[in-house]
């Protein structure tokens, strides 16, 4: 992925008889974010007008929606796993590319911090926030 002038780009770059070519393909114009999700090279992108396109390693979109509330920020592991979008009134919560759930945040309840958990024997989506000056946790397990 490369960005030029606001606009997203795929490159490919390989060695043809000893020189080498470049292809680039435009995928999104005026994107906001967009980031690779896992190891198997799918990625999300998120347009100025908050649609959500997941597309697979051969840039063809398997997935899309669009979010309620303005893109915050994307919270993601370093493995293949869930990927998490945050907005302010929503955490939109990804597997295997596919939009597994969207969870509302109480516009009255302070948020603190997102993150996702993962081991050999589970995946977990935990969130903090404030409560009667207290720091609580959710876990749901995914």
């Amino acid at each position: 992925m490369a960005e030029y002038q606001g606009d997203l780009y795929h490159i490919t770059v390989r060695l043809l008889d000893d020189t080498l070519v470049y292809d680039s393909t435009l995928i999104e114009v005026d994107y906001q974010f967009a980031s690779y999700t896992n190891t198997n090279q799918t990625s999300v992108v998120i347009s100025q007008d908050n649609a959500v396109s997941i597309y697979n390693d051969a840039w063809i979109s398997i997935h899309s929606f669009t979010l309620d509330g303005d893109f915050s920020c994307a919270i993601k592991s370093d493995y293949y796993g869930p990927y998490v979008i945050e907005t302010p009134k929503h955490y939109y919560v990804l597997k295997d590319s596919i939009l597994k759930m969207t969870l509302d945040k109480h516009p009255d309840i302070t948020y603190l911090g997102a993150q996702l958990y993962l081991d050999w024997t589970r995946e977990d989506f935990m969130y903090y926030f404030l409560e009667n000056n207290q720091v609580k946790r959710i876990v749901i397990a995914l």
